[in-house]
């Protein structure tokens, strides 16, 4: 019998919050990469019903207890190197949180740490700038019975509040489950802009990008993408326009909730509590006067597994260099020639184009297309260019907007012959100037591509002239590399279709 290899370490995030209880499982790559392997999440509502003397309802207490007595149970069965299971709002302003805290330890062996509003900003903080192109902004981490406000600059946390209200809260306290009355939407409204002008620090945050996390954001992008027919199935980094959050929300204020449930997009166990989270978004929009709002599908559970694997602060030197580096290793790729062929992809662009100066944005397009061009050999290597192009465009690398990651894709996949029906499906993504910067691009790579078939870096550079017609491309080498100097000399054709010159490698 065949010696099965035991499975990589797993870490489990369970997730106590005021609306649902999440059970996470990340699988553990060369210490310090993550890949998310299990995701369940079930509807449990602590905050709801909450008497006035503050305590967990018992039949809430009671769902509570018996979902994590089951995932507990499923950590068990998967062995993780660590349980940890964290509580928020909800439970951290229970009036019966010793209680709650105690059974749960009893009945299921777990002890829960309750985080405080600080921690909790933390843990989102870690998630979002580790997992986008954030520098300076304002993340809200709306939830069901609280919102986390945290001002970001530099990188950095500046500042953090907790504020008193969530999804669930704002429709028990103004009764918006069904079609909001005019008299209750201006109630909502002074409320929750009296708490906004009660921040100090809230209007010079809000001056850079604006990220919401939390399962209402992830709702209202995946309504507005159902709503343009958007071609990307994608929840993280999904920008939301100022005009497009309120138009949801007029659409869902005006509606009963048989109607809700019917919205392409909603998730049905929030039907009735969007409409409170819809308008605590767009009154922060208008109040901070944010043209838009980016999606993150990360939040405290991902910040908490990297708190626990990047070293010192948590915080990744770069975004999309960590995301690529841990897509080359779920993959298996050995990073020696996809580093080789984006050298000598980089050298071959500037060449080609010495009066354009290859801007940040491109050239991550360029880095992620070249690094991962060779990723869908994992799937089958004959055709492996169109699998390259759809793990691209499903996997989850940080970093690059929707549109950059279109652009990266198409490029990888021009090494081989890929369909006009897969292109054409994402171009209302890109331009027609994008579009020329993929066919261009694609030709690049494929001679860098080329250049290192052999995948020993036998073409160690190269040197461009360009004349009228032709463009003749020099290479230096360290041994014979006759047979990588023919294929890409192979690529004369396209060549010339996407520069309009001759090509001559030698």
């Amino acid at each position: 019998m065949n010696q099965v290899n035991p499975p990589p370490p797993r870490i489990a995030v369970i997730d106590i919050g005021s609306n649902s209880i999440r059970l996470v499982m990340a699988s553990i790559g060369n210490g310090r990469f993550f890949k998310i392997i299990y995701d369940q999440s079930v509807s449990v509502r602590l905050e709801e019903g909450m008497g006035e003397d503050g305590g967990i309802h018992p039949d809430r207490l009671e769902r509570a207890v018996r979902t994590l007595r089951a995932f507990r149970e499923q950590c068990d069965r998967h062995q993780p190197l660590e349980v940890i299971a964290v509580a928020t709002e909800a439970v951290r302003r229970a009036a019966n949180q010793s209680e709650f805290l105690a059974r749960v330890k009893a009945e299921t062996g777990l002890t829960v740490k309750v985080l405080s509003g600080q921690e909790e900003a933390f843990y989102d903080y870690l998630a979002v700038v580790n997992s986008l192109s954030l520098s300076d902004g304002l993340v809200m981490d709306l939830g069901g019975g609280s919102a986390e406000l945290i001002w970001i600059s530099d990188r950095r946390i500046r500042e953090s509040v907790s504020l008193p209200f969530g999804s669930i809260s704002l429709s028990q306290r103004f009764g918006l489950y069904d079609r909001v009355q005019p008299h209750v939407e201006r109630r909502l409204f002074d409320y929750l802009c009296r708490l906004y002008q009660g921040i100090p620090w809230l209007k010079q945050a809000s001056r850079e990008e604006f990220v919401g996390i939390g399962g209402s954001f992830r709702n209202l992008g995946k309504i507005d993408r159902c709503l343009k027919d958007y071609p990307l199935n994608l929840t993280h980094n999904y920008r939301l326009g100022q005009h497009d959050l309120l138009q949801i929300y007029q659409m869902l204020k005006s509606q009963v909730l048989s109607e809700r449930q019917e919205v392409k997009g909603l998730s049905e166990d929030r039907a009735d509590i969007i409409v409170g989270a819809a308008a605590a978004v767009n009154a922060l929009v208008e109040f901070c006067g944010a043209r838009e709002v980016t999606v993150s599908g990360n939040g405290l559970r991902e910040g908490l597994i990297y708190s626990r694997l990047v070293p010192g602060d948590g915080l990744v030197e770069d975004v999309l260099d960590y995301s690529l580096e841990s897509s080359l290793f779920n993959y298996g790729i050995d990073e020696k020639h996809p580093l080789q062929v984006l050298r000598l992809a980089l050298s071959l662009y500037r060449q080609l184009h010495p009066q354009q100066p290859l801007d940040s944005s491109r050239e991550k397009v360029i880095k992620t297309a070249a690094m991962l061009h060779d990723c869908g050999i994992m799937v089958r290597y004959y055709r492996h260019h169109d699998h390259s192009f759809y793990l691209i465009l499903n996997s989850e690398i940080n970093g690059l907007s929707h549109r950059e990651l279109v652009q990266s894709a198409h490029i990888a996949a021009s090494h081989g012959r890929q369909s006009k029906a897969a292109m054409s499906h994402y171009q209302s993504l890109i331009s027609k100037e994008d579009r020329a910067f993929i066919k261009r691009a694609g030709v690049i790579l494929k001679i860098a591509t080329c250049l290192d078939q052999s995948m020993d870096g036998v073409v160690d550079g190269v040197e461009c002239e360009i004349n009228h017609d032709t463009v003749l491309i020099r290479t230096a080498s360290q041994g014979n590399a006759e047979l990588a100097i023919r294929a890409a000399q192979e690529t004369a054709s396209e060549f010339k279709k996407a520069f309009k010159q001759d090509l001559l490698v030698v």
